[in-house]
């Protein structure tokens, strides 16, 4: 698993905390306008950029060397916008996700670059896939033939 800053999983995990964070959500893609958001009530300024507050959530998607991690993120259908640009997008958008403090918001805490590939609705909420690196860029297939992994194919 990625390591996070320290103090990050405490704020998550917490009740309440003296200095909360934010989640920046930034989507782009050469066809579309981009799309700033925050996991917040209020919008926000960072780094003399507007983020407009939306409900969303994000999973991020675990480091593995068995395979492609894939993260997801949860849009509610309240901000109906996003989703179809999202949807929209003739190839997938890149999405950025960004961590900061409430009382710095221009320093970020926290950094993942992510590509939208797969999107699908269903009330209340939109799932997008959030895959890390270029999917069509991977080997096929992406795992080697080793003795460890296949010994069936090495018995003599």
């Amino acid at each position: 698993m990625r390591p996070y800053p320290v103090g990050i999983l405490e704020k998550l995990y917490a009740l309440s905390a003296d200095d909360p964070i934010y989640a920046l959500l930034t989507v782009t893609h050469p066809d579309l306008t981009t799309r700033r958001h925050v996991r917040w009530y209020t919008d926000v300024t960072s780094n003399a950029l507007s983020f407009i507050a939306a409900a969303f959530d994000v999973i991020l998607p675990e480091e593995s060397e068995d395979g492609q991690a894939i993260g997801t993120l949860l849009i509610d259908v309240v901000n109906q916008s996003l989703i179809a640009d999202i949807l929209a997008a003739g190839t997938p958008p890149t999405v950025k996700i960004e961590i900061v403090h409430q009382s710095d918001p221009d320093e970020v805490v926290a950094s993942w670059t992510m590509l939208a590939r797969v999107a699908s609705w269903e009330l209340p909420r939109a799932d997008v896939e959030l895959h890390v690196g270029p999917v069509l860029d991977e080997a096929i297939p992406y795992w080697h033939f080793t003795p460890h992994r296949f010994p069936g194919l090495f018995d003599a």
